[in-house]
């Protein structure tokens, strides 16, 4: 009997141990898993909302770049043919929301520029103002890690054109069918334009939902267990926000804790529990040791988040042990080895909720992403605020009449 019980306490530790080893297996298991099958009717787990302010500016971005109202054509007059060559600029661009089509947009705009004409009987040039009411279809798919953003001539609803008056009047006749040319290119535009392409490598699936003037953009991510989100619709005054569920978030970091393998000391830091505020953090990691013995501890780590052009900056306040696997109070503690690894891991798992800067090589527009801050939103849902600026790399390639490639419109600053 006395035996029996001096070596009960080995036993209950070897008992113990290999548990460790089991909830080791188990969490393993659980991080690497593949995601779910995708389906028709997915459910997001994260969202992109684009507010009126920056929706408007990306839709300009399309219009401009529809290269077909910038290439000269031929008319017939009646009495010889003519060169019609447009130079126009996107004066104006206003949005409202439409249910006329899915994802639809209403845009009334305003193109300005000149119209020259050239003939064999007459040369000549005009001002001209070309306003126009269209439908179009804002679409978001999922292309090579990025979200690429594409709007669709959908209706065109009016189309006026005014030309100046005296001797730079273009003659009603040339102006009768300019207008009619011009009405069929745009009735014509079918062909879906580049507006943005966001870099967004965790991303499997995106589309359109209703939102508050703007653009959202339901996602789902390829979290091993992905946590639907509630349905919102941000009010934003200017940029975009990001919203994704914190669960998706941690199965996330903790899939990548697990690729990574052990690092300093034989462990791995496994997040379980992300809770962000305003400019706060709170986050809930198991530490493993994984050489050796298995074990494992629990830790809580709170402290203050900010952003700045280098991406999330933190400043962490304290760190709580919390529980421990059995038989782990036999070795030394593991916070002075895991600290560092703590905070490397609230970076990297806020950093997955970040839009990357991306380049649409194909159309030739930089969009230089810009985090300004990251919010609580409601509970569960890591809310992320910032703005996007579009840039003109290159000429777009595309359609080209005669022997020289038109010039896209441009954008009136």
């Amino acid at each position: 009997m006395a035996r029996a019980l001096l070596f009960a306490p080995i036993l209950c530790l070897l008992g113990c141990i290999h548990g460790a080893d089991d909830e080791l297996a188990a969490a393993r298991a659980s991080a690497l898993a593949p995601p779910p099958a995708l389906t028709s009717t997915w459910a997001p787990d994260a969202a992109l909302h684009l507010s009126p302010e920056l929706t408007d500016r990306l839709v300009k971005i399309g219009v401009a770049r529809n290269r077909s109202l910038g290439e000269p054509f031929e008319i017939d007059s009646g009495v010889a043919r003519a060169t019609i060559t447009p130079a126009l600029v996107v004066d104006r661009v206003k949005l409202a929301a439409t249910d006329r089509c899915e994802g639809c947009l209403a845009v009334n705009g305003l193109l300005s520029g000149t119209i020259a004409w050239e003939s064999k009987l007459l040369n000549g040039s005009s001002p001209v103002e070309i306003a126009f009411g269209l439908d179009v279809a804002v679409a978001a798919n999922v292309m090579d890690g990025s979200i690429v953003i594409t709007s669709t001539p959908h209706e065109l609803r009016s189309l006026v054109v005014r030309t100046g008056s005296n001797k730079n009047k273009l003659p009603d006749y040339l102006q009768q069918r300019i207008t009619e040319k011009l009405k069929e290119r745009m009735d014509a535009m079918a062909e879906p334009v580049e507006i943005n392409r966001i870099q967004a490598p965790h991303v499997r699936a995106a589309r359109v939902i209703p939102s508050a003037g703007g653009v959202g953009i339901a996602l789902r991510t390829d979290a091993p267990s992905p946590t639907p989100l509630p349905s919102l619709s941000p009010k934003l005054t200017g940029g975009w926000q990001v919203d994704m569920s914190e669960a998706s978030v941690v199965a996330m970091a903790a899939r990548e804790a697990f690729q990574a393998g052990p690092v300093a000391g034989g462990l791995i830091v496994e997040p379980k529990r992300l809770d962000v505020g305003r400019e706060r953090f709170t986050l809930t990691i198991r530490v493993w040791k994984v050489e050796g013995t298995t074990l494992w501890r629990d830790y809580q780590v709170q402290g203050a988040l900010k952003v700045s052009d280098d991406g999330v900056q933190l400043a962490a306040e304290a760190l709580q042990a919390l529980g421990t696997s059995d038989g782990a109070a036999v070795l030394a503690p593991l916070a002075s080895l895991a600290e560092s690894l703590v905070f490397d891991q609230v970076r990297d798992s806020l950093q997955l909720a970040v839009p990357k800067t991306g380049e649409a090589r194909s159309t030739g527009l930089q969009s230089t992403v810009r985090l300004t801050q990251i919010l609580g939103g409601q509970p569960g849902v890591l809310a992320v605020h910032g703005d996007l600026d579009v840039v003109e790399r290159a000429r777009p390639t595309g359609r080209v009449t005669g022997a020289r490639p038109p010039a896209p419109l441009r954008i009136q600053r």
